[in-house]
């Protein structure tokens, strides 16, 4: 026969553990990013981590302001350090390289009235950042600095020259004092240039956002072949805003943000594989007028942010960090952006960082850019101020005294029940959301 009492003591155990514990599954992260710190931006387009020598610096590319801004690290936060012209309102974009042991810092100018204006090379001088070369370009979105042998090259990507979008992108090589054209390539409002390299070969990725009709067009990839880029790959792409390689073991992918098909805001961004020959499909993400992609590993985790610029209605949307689960990548963490333009990742000492720049938010420029640190989460930390509360006095989580006990090393709870014991297993691998399991033998206070 059935003990009703043993019975209904039992479940009151169990129903209160499952109260404390179950909690955070479904939306525990273990480790999330959280806000660390928000910083002032006027229309923030993009953000630029680098270092020099042993401090970290933080380079912010205003749209909403005549000024964009560089924010040096003090051991606990990013302060305003300098303060750089950058064209009236449309700096879009910085990149940071270093030749020698000379460091320069490199402004994409968008507009200041017309898009044909220049754009700026700033070069260190050991205290800031002074103008060391001006370039002409047009409408200019993105740099992208690489090294081929001993050679040094910097592309622009040249999206409108106040009349259409079909114009060349530029490619510049350095020729021991400045930068020199060196090639031009046809692009359709470009967006984005990615340099990347798979075995001996060397690659050129633009990201072409549109034409003077429509923004459903092909993206290019580009290979070198010992003098110049020639077009190797095409890709069916909506208004693309950015291109991001990657390399997760021996696999190569290459993943697209796609903005706008003409129609919506609201469509797939896609992640390509290379086969040995080629890149294919290989995963589509829902975006929502993606911008831009940021890869990043930390331990043995890789991670893909997406900057979610808007949907159909509004700005004020969320966007997404996806983690890698061995075949693909499935959604992990959801932050609020204000039309997010850029992510940018970054790691100092032994924190983790995520900063995006947020460009509009339906109303206004004048809206806070976000940091966020990786670290435990809420839910997380919860589960662990509960668990701890269970062993050290299990009748605050309705274990009454003497009935069971807490096995710390194997995190087991052994309820005993005459000659039947019972297991309630709080199970906890790589801080994973919280399994429960309750093993038995025999019928809860049977006789």
């Amino acid at each position: 026969m059935i003990n009703k009492h043993k019975t209904t003591r039992l479940t009151v155990i169990l129903s209160t553990a499952l109260m404390l514990f179950l909690t955070p599954v479904g939306y525990a992260q273990g480790f999330e990013f959280e806000e660390f710190q928000s910083i002032p931006t006027q229309g923030a387009h993009d953000l630029e981590y680098f270092t020099i020598g042993s401090d970290h610096y933080l380079a912010v590319a205003q749209r909403g302001n005549d000024n964009s801004k560089l924010y040096r690290w003090n051991g606990t936060s990013f302060v305003e350090y300098q303060s750089i012209p950058t064209q009236g309102q449309g700096a879009d974009e910085w990149k940071f390289f270093t030749i020698g042991t000379d460091h320069y810092l490199a402004v994409a100018n968008w507009n200041n009235g017309s898009h044909n204006l220049n754009s700026k090379i700033y070069r260190w001088n050991g205290a800031s950042f002074i103008e060391y070369q001006s370039i002409p370009t047009q409408g200019a979105y993105d740099w992208e600095f690489f090294t081929i042998g001993t050679d040094h090259y910097l592309a622009v990507a040249n999206y409108l020259n106040d009349s259409t979008y079909n114009i060349s992108s530029k490619l510049y090589r350095w020729n021991g004092a400045s930068f020199i054209e060196y090639q031009s390539i046809p692009t359709v409002g470009a967006n984005d240039w990615e340099f990347f390299t798979i075995g001996t070969d060397h690659y050129l990725a633009v990201a072409n956002y549109g034409s003077d009709s429509t923004n459903n067009i092909n993206s290019k990839l580009y290979l070198w072949n010992g003098a110049s880029f020639v077009e190797y790959q095409s890709f069916p792409t909506h208004g693309a805003g950015n291109w991001k390689f990657f390399t997760i073991g021996t696999d190569h992918y290459l993943a697209v943000a796609n903005q706008y098909n003409d129609s919506t805001y609201n469509i797939n961004s896609k992640l390509y594989r290379w086969n040995g020959a080629s890149f294919i499909e290989y995963q589509s993400i829902p975006t929502q007028g993606a911008y831009d992609w940021e890869f990043f590993t930390i331990g043995t985790d890789h991670y893909l942010a997406v900057a979610n610029y808007r949907n159909d209605s509004t700005r004020n949307i969320n966007s997404k960090l996806y983690r890698w689960n061995g075949a693909s990548f499935i959604e992990y963490q959801s932050i609020p952006t204000v039309g997010a333009s850029d992510w940018e990742f970054f790691t100092i000492g032994t924190d983790h960082y995520l900063a995006v720049a947020n460009y509009h938010n339906d109303s206004t420029y004048n809206i806070s850019s976000k940091i966020y640190r990786y670290g435990r989460s809420q839910y997380e930390e919860a589960y662990q101020a509960g668990r701890k509360a269970c062993i050290d006095d299990p009748a605050s989580c309705g274990i009454p005294t003497g009935v069971a006990t807490f096995d710390i090393t194997s995190n087991v709870l052994h309820i005993p029940n005459y000659e039947n014991t019972y297991w309630l297993k709080f199970g906890l691998t790589s801080w994973e959301p919280v399994q429960l399991q309750l093993q038995s033998f025999g019928e809860i206070g049977s006789e």
